[in-house]
């Protein structure tokens, strides 16, 4: 992975291959000692982003990713896999334009998310509708 930054408003970044990793480690929210289990792998043949302040795109080629998630405030698995795509982001708005079979499901106090085949919703702190893995999006 290479990251170059210009100023603190501005980055350039391109990323080649990712690995796996497995983590286990304290979360800290609503100041609770929890705990929560990560596993996650994937591999990624390339991206390349840039974003200036609240204002950011990124392409991504081929990549397939798998993940699931324990703790005390929720649970979930997902498999993502996708041929490529286009995000763009300006402030709490997003947008993502591709071919991607994301399917799963994740669960919290803070969060939702349903799809199957890259078609389903996410409700939380970022709301958003996908389709075969095009994407709107809203932060709250």
């Amino acid at each position: 992975m290479m990251e170059v930054r210009a100023t603190r408003h501005q980055s350039f970044r391109v990323t080649t291959l990712s690995g796996a990793s497995l983590k286990l480690k304290p979360i800290d929210q609503m100041h609770l000692p929890l705990l929560r289990a990560i596993a996650v792998a994937q591999a990624e043949v390339g991206s390349v982003s840039a974003s200036i302040g609240p204002i950011g795109v990124k392409a991504r080629g081929p990549n397939v990713a798998a993940e699931a998630e324990v703790s005390w405030l929720g649970a979930g698995a997902m498999a993502r896999a996708e041929v490529a795509s286009v995000a763009a982001a300006a402030g709490p708005f997003g947008v993502k334009y591709g071919l991607a079979v994301d399917t799963g499901v994740k669960l919290s106090l803070t969060k939702g998310e349903l799809k199957f085949l890259g078609t389903g919703v996410t409700v939380g702190r970022t709301t958003g509708v996908s389709v075969l893995g095009n994407e709107v999006t809203i932060s709250l």
